[in-house]
């Protein structure tokens, strides 16, 4: 998919930094980007693992950047269900199978308090809360 934006034709193409790699590895720097965007993918894991990505991320972002993290949530039983499934199979931090793990709204605007993200919002939701 980097592969084909980086050859699309448009005026903004040059202003973006395209980077191949596991989020979970990358060393992201400190007041670096302006934005993160993560897709449907950040409720493949577990909370701890979150807490330290979105602590990354807060790091590496400019003082008036953005993360924009479109994905999906479930209830707080929900969530404690599938949480409480995973913990029974000791899935470990980095595992390697597909598994679904989203928290509740509420779960994730803890996470992201926690990492300093004071500000969390969400604009777009397609289902009551």
């Amino acid at each position: 998919m980097l592969d084909l934006l980086s050859h699309k034709d448009r005026p903004w193409i040059e202003n973006l930094t395209l980077i191949a790699g596991s989020f979970l590895d990358l060393d992201l720097g400190s007041e670096v980007y302006d934005a993160f965007i993560s897709s449907m993918v950040l409720h493949h894991w577990i909370p701890r693992v979150k807490l330290d990505l979105y602590s990354r991320i807060h790091r590496a972002l400019l003082p008036n950047g953005v993360f924009v993290n479109g994905d999906y949530i479930v209830s707080g039983d929900e969530s404690s269900r599938r949480l409480a499934e995973a913990a029974k199979v000791g899935l470990e931090e980095r595992h390697q199978i597909h598994i679904d793990l989203p928290l509740s709204f509420d779960q994730e605007l803890q996470l992201l308090a926690q990492t300093g993200f004071v500000h969390a919002t969400a604009p777009f939701r397609r289902s009551k809360r």
